[in-house]
């Protein structure tokens, strides 16, 4: 699963936030991505789910406000298992930090006027309860190894979804 990650992290660090295109390729990557994951968790209770929910909704109004059309297309993938995609996500939120300091260089006003509140609220609240439910689940067995195997396959779809971003609708306006 490592390099499935630091796969998509050297993808994802290869968008240039500080412009406005870099900035409406990764928020549509996101929303591609969060669109077709969310609807097909399996196997337990997100703990997270809320946060997805709110981070789609963000996404899209952020879209919005840069004058991006957030009307975009989803993939059919999964069911993954849930905390493979709580996994992905919670990490994003904590990654997303380290990529705030790139769009905050940007001199466009539209995203200097999203990225004041980007991601909010912090990334802690949600890695906490993720944390939390994976001490509760054993890292061995049929389980483990299932939730190991969905988070790299999540990681590779979402490596894939950082191309979405110039076959959606949306990308026309970029």
């Amino acid at each position: 699963m490592w390099a499935s990650h630091y796969d998509l992290d050297r993808k994802v660090s290869q968008f240039d936030l500080a412009t406005r295109c870099g900035f409406v390729h990764f928020l549509l990557m996101k929303s591609v991505a969060l669109s077709s994951v969310i609807p097909i968790p399996r196997g337990g209770r997100s703990v997270i789910k809320e946060g997805i929910n709110e981070l789609l909704a963000r996404v899209a109004k952020y879209l919005r406000v840069i004058g991006a059309m957030d009307d975009v297309e989803t993939a059919e993938i999964g069911p993954f298992h849930v905390l493979a995609i709580d996994y992905l996500i919670a990490g994003s939120r904590l990654g997303t930090q380290l990529l705030r300091q790139r769009w905050l260089a940007a001199g466009d006003p539209n995203i200097n006027q999203v990225s004041a509140s980007f991601y909010s609220p912090g990334y802690i609240k949600v890695w906490k309860p993720f944390c939390a439910e994976t001490n509760r689940t054993s890292a061995v067995g049929e389980t483990a190894d299932q939730i190991v195997t969905h988070g790299n396959l999540v990681f590779k779809f979402y490596h894939r979804c950082t191309h979405a971003p110039y076959a959606t609708k949306g990308a026309a306006n970029a």
